[in-house]
């Protein structure tokens, strides 16, 4: 399909209009003309909607009522799966309730709609109210599991007698349904979770490939790696993707979106959540952040927060993968970073392909070293709210909560191998 440029569907939506001489046209008719035309342009879909509204209001004082509502039908049903339609599976993955997000509002909604009184930590302390005896330590978008990872050193960890801790590993690979956080209901479900005081701990890395400096260095033809699909002025998707790169940009807001809402809940419980991404470039002002971003500004205003940048090179990475953490919880995580950064500094890695895979996708798991200072910090919060933990008090999982946790208690095999999107994959 050939595309038109930037400018001309200003030109283009007049030119439709003027087309149509009848004052009945047919709605659904003229929208799928109009649809096609859409599909043409390279221009951000907010500043087509925008253009959109700004004609219907012009044709509405000029009381062509025809193509008013042509135009009412079309901005009514502003949403990725009328706009692709056939396309809809090629633009979202995994197919979840992308289909009926406004296309001008694809936002994180996980918080969205809960009931406060499910939130059990009183305003004074944020300290929950409830305890249970089976506490959860969570490592959302885990990948595979593996030796060394961070849901087998949190099973070494220390807890009051009487009490359990149980750490799980929640990735899609584990569960199409529970484990899809890019689905609107699994992530409140998991939001629901945390609020009610059963997650003690949470670890989360969402996706950074489309964040990554790497691009940056491609655009530059330093090395063969994808083209950069955020900017600084655009960190949420630039304004002129490919089909498949809205896919990532879509599946990469929607899994940061719901870190963002579970370092928050955890965060206004007192709780440990740890969430890691690259760090803020030092020499590439236009190259995108989540650190820069208002979401994370609010976030980081959290008591008891905790922001350090590190070097995971330092801690057995295969580069030097500079790395900002946020922790949440009171905890002191930099001790336990600097215990633990034992190894010399490895030299950088190109983006290039080996095999199947870039380079770099070796760079998604975790060292070793880095899980046991996530651990040890989890430990450090436990030894501190220890005298809050009371067995006569402590209750018992719902069904539901058991429901959505079992998958995920998965023992470390070697059946698995890193994958190129996945973060692991079935090996055979």
């Amino acid at each position: 399909m050939e595309q038109t440029c930037d400018d001309t569907f200003t030109t283009d939506l007049e030119s439709f209009l003027h087309g149509i001489s009848t004052d009945n046209p047919d709605i659904h008719e003229c929208a799928e003309e109009l649809r096609t035309l859409i599909l043409k342009q390279i221009m951000a879909a907010d500043d087509i909607h925008r253009t959109t509204i700004s004609h219907q209001e012009r044709l509405l004082g000029q009381q062509r009522h025809g193509l008013v509502a042509v135009l009412a039908h079309i901005l009514t049903n502003w949403t990725a799966d009328w706009l692709f339609g056939s396309q809809i599976s090629e633009v979202t993955q995994p197919l979840s309730d992308f289909t009926t997000t406004s296309m001008t509002s694809l936002k994180s909604e996980a918080m969205q709609h809960m009931d406060e009184r499910t939130i059990t930590g009183p305003t004074d302390n944020h300290m929950p109210r409830v305890f249970y005896c089976e506490m959860l330590a969570i490592h959302f978008f885990s990948g595979a599991r593996r030796k060394g990872d961070f849901q087998q050193w949190i099973g070494t960890l220390r807890v009051p007698g009487g009490f359990l801790l149980t750490a799980i590993s929640v990735d899609i690979l584990f569960n199409e349904t529970l484990g899809d956080l890019t689905n609107r209901e699994t992530q409140r479900r998991w939001i629901g979770l945390a609020l009610t005081g059963a997650v003690v701990a949470a670890l989360m890395g969402p996706p950074c490939n489309t964040w990554s400096v790497s691009r940056w260095r491609s655009l530059k033809g330093l090395d063969k790696g994808p083209r950069p699909v955020r900017f600084s002025d655009a960190v949420f998707g630039a304004q002129s993707l490919r089909i498949k790169e809205i896919r990532h940009v879509l599946l990469g807001n929607s899994l940061l979106f719901f870190a963002f809402d579970m370092v928050l809940a955890l965060g206004l419980l007192r709780r440990v959540a740890i969430l890691e991404h690259p760090d803020i470039p030092v020499r590439e002002a236009d190259v995108p952040t989540i650190w820069k971003t208002g979401a994370f500004g609010a976030i980081q205003r959290l008591p008891g927060v905790q922001i350090l940048q590190i070097h995971q090179g330092l801690l057995g990475a295969h580069s030097p993968k500079p790395t900002r953490l946020c922790v949440t919880g009171g905890v002191d995580c930099r001790k336990h970073v600097d215990h633990h950064s034992v190894f010399p500094m490895p030299p950088p890695l190109r983006m290039q392909k080996e095999g199947a895979n870039f380079a770099t996708a070796k760079l998604k798991e975790y060292p070793s070293h880095l899980c046991s200072a996530f651990a040890d910090a989890v430990q450090d919060w436990i030894d501190s709210e220890s005298q809050n933990f009371v067995l006569e008090d402590a209750q018992s999982f719902a069904l539901a909560t058991q429901e959505l946790v079992e998958p995920f208690r998965v023992d470390y095999t070697d059946l698995f191998e890193i994958g190129a999107d996945t973060r692991g994959r079935a090996s055979h």
